[in-house]
């Protein structure tokens, strides 16, 4: 199995773009389609109530709708096509919640516990990843992007737990099939792509209101990506995983948290993404490296290489400086005549090497680069700017621009953006 993640992770990064064929299908409604369940909330006034809400303020709630965006509802975490891939789950006195980020509240799913590796002292905090309607749009691709999706929610989540000084420790490739079996829905197109544990604070979680059934998912009669070559595979093998996966070393507030009042912009709109006046002179280059190489030590994979690209140079993870002209207008494979790239002056590109995948998993190497990318959103909001992070880019020029070999492949990227009012003002 560790070849198939090699071979999918090896043909959708370089290859995506000739292997890929958006379908267009029509996906089921964007909101959670399991929000089944008992409403659940957490007492007033008490520690669970407060951790519970900073996490879901933090990564999933529903902050700002933008009318000048093509996807209307924002929250704090970037996905694809902001069809949200990646949602909650909370275990908690060994009773799975599911936090619906539309309704922004919880649901108890089953009434059933779970069993006693589950810690009833602690609390768990697992990325549920679901891409049943991504997969409608990018087929095999969708994998690879739901773990980017992930990196996002994760990276805002521990975030938030550093803001308030509370250490958790991470899990390596949680399977948490138990936890999956009791949303009492199909589960061929989920896996659980992050979990992190933390001490339970004090407070009870009170159910409200009589149980709800109804969910969309029991529509479906067949599995939609059981005819795929790597994801059908590849999601049973992450749903089996050992009930918890491996714990990781625990994690305790060692840095200063990002700034996370801000309300992040997705610089994401209908008109297109150009740029005629902000210089970015709030941008620190240095600083912003200093940042994302903390985000990176934290992260599920602290190999993850990454540089800041500016028109005349490169600015390394490890602060050396290759000096040499960028060539913007070549960094995006496609998509020119909405976001028109050489008009902007910073691109954040991460990569990584091929033996991570080998050594590490599939898991690691892509959470990191959407951790990455949280971190790099964070900080430009910090300065007030927005950031977009982006997967439609030329490997092949990056690639050698960079002079990275065949053993390397581009992770993902990131640009550096004004106020998205601005071209709609040029343009009236």
């Amino acid at each position: 199995m560790p070849h198939l993640e090699f071979e999918y992770y090896k043909c959708y990064s370089r290859g995506r773009y000739g292997l890929t064929h958006l379908t267009h299908l029509t996906p089921f409604v964007k909101r959670p389609y399991f929000s089944g369940g008992t409403v659940a909330c957490p007492a007033s006034g008490t520690e669970l109530e407060s951790l519970l809400d900073r996490l879901t303020a933090a990564t999933l709630r529903i902050n700002r709708f933008d009318i000048l965006s093509r996807y209307q509802d924002h929250n704090s975490s970037p996905s694809t096509r902001n069809m949200h891939s990646c949602q909650l789950l909370f275990v908690i006195d060994g009773s799975v919640h599911f936090y619906d980020l539309y309704e922004d509240r919880f649901y108890l799913t089953d009434s059933e516990k779970l069993g006693r590796e589950w810690d009833r002292d602690a609390v768990y905090v697992i990325g549920l990843s679901d891409l049943l309607n991504i997969s409608r749009y990018y087929g095999e691709f969708s994998l690879y992007l739901s773990l980017l999706d992930a990196g996002h929610v994760l990276g805002n989540a521990k975030n938030a737990l550093t803001a308030a000084d509370i250490p958790y420790v991470t899990y390596e490739s949680p399977g948490a099939k138990d936890v999956l079996d009791r949303l009492g829905t199909p589960t061929d197109s989920l896996y659980a792509s992050f979990m992190l544990e933390l001490e339970r604070p004090a407070g009870e979680m009170e159910l409200r209101g009589t149980p709800r059934t109804g969910r969309i998912p029991t529509l479906k009669r067949f599995d939609e990506l059981k005819p795929t070559t790597f994801v059908s595979p590849l999601l049973r093998k992450f749903r089996f995983a050992s009930a918890k996966g491996r714990k990781q070393a625990e994690h305790r507030p060692s840095r200063e948290a990002l700034p996370i009042e801000r309300l992040r912009s997705s610089a994401h709109t209908m008109i297109g993404n150009f740029n005629l006046s902000e210089s970015f002179e709030r941008f620190k280059a240095e600083e912003a490296r200093r940042v994302l190489l903390d985000a990176v030590r934290q992260s599920s994979n602290p190999a993850l290489r990454f540089c800041i690209a500016e028109r005349h140079r490169l600015l390394m993870d490890d602060g050396s400086i290759k000096n040499g002209p960028i060539d913007f207008g070549r960094i995006l494979h496609n998509d020119h005549e909405f976001f028109d790239l050489s008009t902007y002056s910073y691109v954040v590109v991460c990569f990584s090497e091929d033996r991570r995948i080998e050594d590490c998993g599939l898991l690691p190497v892509l959470l990191a680069a959407g951790e990455l990318m949280q971190a790099a959103c964070l900080y430009s909001a910090g300065q007030g700017y927005a950031f977009r992070p982006m997967k439609n880019h030329n490997d092949e020029y990056l690639k050698e621009v960079l002079e990275l070999n065949d053993g390397w492949e581009i992770n993902y990227i990131g640009v550096l953006c004004g106020s998205e009012v601005t071209p709609l003002r040029c343009v009236l």
